[in-house]
């Protein structure tokens, strides 16, 4: 179903439901929304991974809320006003710092108009949210909190007693109610009358795909096939072990393949035809001559569907690299902004640099460059690439340099190193390498040495070196729902040669896939090593790309405010409050859309 069909079914569901609020009910108490929120708080344990604002703060408080901020977080533009002057009387929030689900927001409204207003408004909030589940699931996967932080995307709900409206995502809905009937003396047993929302409608598989095939097939010269799993109804992912510089043929698909491979590895996704079954025949050749075929029959499959991975779920080009379906969207041109949208943009843009630069802080904009825009040779040809002159990413750079900003191009560097010996973006992980972050830092902090002349860039062979090593497989083959051992990667990494500090290791032992734990989280880091230098300091709004940033950019700064990993609210008092010289977007240019207004 499309989603405005989706969007115009969840606002008339809440705005329907909210007329079944019973009219001869006892009298509420009135309670500030800041009392509810701090009761309920108390029934949870969320280790301070929420802001909390309420109605009554100053704007000098960590608790203010300012009207940007709002707009950016309620309706997903910032600055944009939320209901209509004195219709909300009282708020509290508790909303998400970084990646998580659980939150609470409290509305009081003036009446019953006012009242389905917040309704509506709150049911775009759950749109919001639910368009990061795949986010969620796919890094907090191994972290003890994610079952909880589900099971609030899965009972988000929009609730409304009396002229209180909340929006409610926790893992205890039923406790968060039954505290707020307790304090406002309204009776439990009125639950449906008092409901006016909807549970959130997307679901998670909680199983996943069996390989068509597990066994290992082996021909000659070292060409195995250890992978053969469907990616989609009509469409099969293969790979294995390869002979180094072999390429490989398939035979028995909607047409006949080539691909190159990678080291001593291959992975492939080839189309099947849609009814039947396909016998593919897979053959390494290597010095002009073919192996005998590996063979594999793969049937078309309707009830394969990776949907639930959303903007993570994976595709595999040539040369064994990789891509995020997130991509696509700059690949094909389909993001790109109107004439409102850039408006929009080009208003969020200027108030965010007037703001920096009424407090002495440059804003910075790093935007690291989509693989696929610096590899196009690999994208599936089943996927055009658009005609336009622009992408989104030059509609971005343009209105932020017009703002007053600096925005860094990276794709000149990205390019010049893109054949290297040493990789710049990982082939099975979503991610750039530490040789990719070395320059795009190194762009980084040479504009910052403009400025600041003791932030010099790191030195290859005197400061840092890097080597390849044989690694099992990185994230995208939790995207292919496929055992990361089955496939192996040549990938590269850093070899520190001083021993600077706050440098942690980033990486899942024995894989190319990035254990974020250590590097996700709101931290100030302090460089002991800037003592007898002027060097600046810098705040960091970021995307899971700083990871791999992090340790370069600890060393060149006195000292970093990094925020929490996928928090991009721009929250003036924080900002303030830090005082730094520098706040710098880090992000992917798959994630510019979660910044653009």
């Amino acid at each position: 179903m499309p989603k405005n069909h989706l969007s115009a079914i969840l606002i008339l569901l809440v705005l329907l439901c909210s007329l079944l609020v019973s009219c001869g009910e006892q009298p509420l108490a009135d309670i500030p929304a800041k009392t509810l929120l701090t009761e309920v708080l108390a029934r949870f344990d969320n280790d301070g991974n929420v802001d909390i604002y309420h109605s009554d703060a100053a704007e000098n408080d960590d608790a203010y809320l300012d009207p940007g901020l709002a707009g950016q977080t309620f309706l997903g533009e910032y600055g944009a006003p939320l209901a209509g002057d004195g219709s909300i009387t009282d708020f509290a929030h508790a909303i998400p710092s970084g990646l998580f689900a659980f939150e609470i927001d409290i509305f009081k409204t003036a009446d019953a108009a006012a009242a389905d207003a917040v309704a509506q408004m709150l049911g775009t909030r759950m749109e919001m949210k639910t368009a990061r589940r795949t986010e969620i699931e796919h890094y907090l996967s191994t972290d003890p909190s994610s079952a909880n932080e589900l099971k609030a995307l899965n009972d988000m709900e929009i609730w409304r007693i009396g002229n209180y409206v909340m929006l409610l995502a926790t893992h205890d809905n039923t406790a968060v109610k039954n505290t707020v009937r307790t304090l406002l003396g309204a009776k439990a047993e009125t639950d449906d009358m008092e409901t006016a929302g909807t549970t959130a409608a997307v679901t998670s598989a909680d199983t996943v795909m069996e390989l068509t095939d597990p066994v290992t097939q082996a021909a000659e010269d070292g060409f195995t096939m250890t992978v053969t799993s469907h990616s989609a109804p009509d469409r099969v992912v293969l790979g294995g072990k390869c002979a180094v510089g072999a390429k490989i043929h398939v035979e028995g698909g909607i047409k006949d393949y080539v691909f190159g491979t990678d080291y001593n590895s291959w992975l492939v996704e080839v189309e099947i035809a849609q009814k039947g079954e396909s016998l593919l025949k897979i053959r390494q050749e290597l010095d002009g001559k073919l192996s005998v075929p590996l063979t594999v029959e793969v049937p078309y499959d309707k009830s394969v569907d990776f949907s639930d991975h959303g903007i993570y779920a994976a595709l595999m080009g040539d040369h064994f690299q990789g891509h995020f379906v997130q991509q696509l969207d700059d690949w094909m041109g389909t993001n790109l902004l109107d004439e409102d949208g850039i408006s929009k943009m080009t208003r969020s843009l200027k108030d965010r640099a007037s703001f920096c630069e009424k407090i002495g802080t440059k804003l910075v904009f790093m935007v690291v460059p989509n693989q696929c825009l610096i590899y196009p040779e690999t994208m599936p040809d089943r996927y055009p690439r658009s005609t336009a002159d622009h992408t989104l990413l030059d509609q971005f750079t343009a209105a932020a340099k017009d703002a007053g900003a600096i925005v860094l191009d990276l794709y000149p560097v990205m390019e010049e190193h893109k054949n290297d010996a040493f990789k710049i973006y990982h082939k099975t992980d979503s991610h750039w390498t530490d040789y990719g972050a070395y320059w795009g830092c190194h762009t980084l902090i040479s504009e910052i040495a403009k400025d600041y002349p003791d932030a010099v860039p790191m030195v290859i062979g005197e400061d840092i070196s890097f080597y390849t090593r044989e690694v099992e497989a990185g994230d995208m083959m939790t995207h292919f729902e496929v055992d990361n051992a089955l496939v192996s990667e040549t990938a590269t990494f850093a070899e520190w040669l001083v021993d600077y500090p706050n440098r942690p290791n980033i990486y899942v032992d024995n894989r190319c896939e990035i254990d974020n734990h250590l590097v996700s989280g709101n931290q100030v880091i302090t460089n002991p090593n800037a003592k007898d230098k002027n060097l600046p300091s810098a705040m960091i709004i970021r995307d899971s790309f700083s990871f791999n940033a992090f340790a370069y950019i600890n060393q060149c700064f006195s000292e970093v405010h990094w925020n929490y990993t996928w928090d991009y609210k721009f929250k003036k008092v924080d900002i303030k409050r830090a005082d730094v010289d520098y706040l710098i977007y880090l992000i992917s240019e798959k994630s510019l859309g979660s910044i653009l207004y």
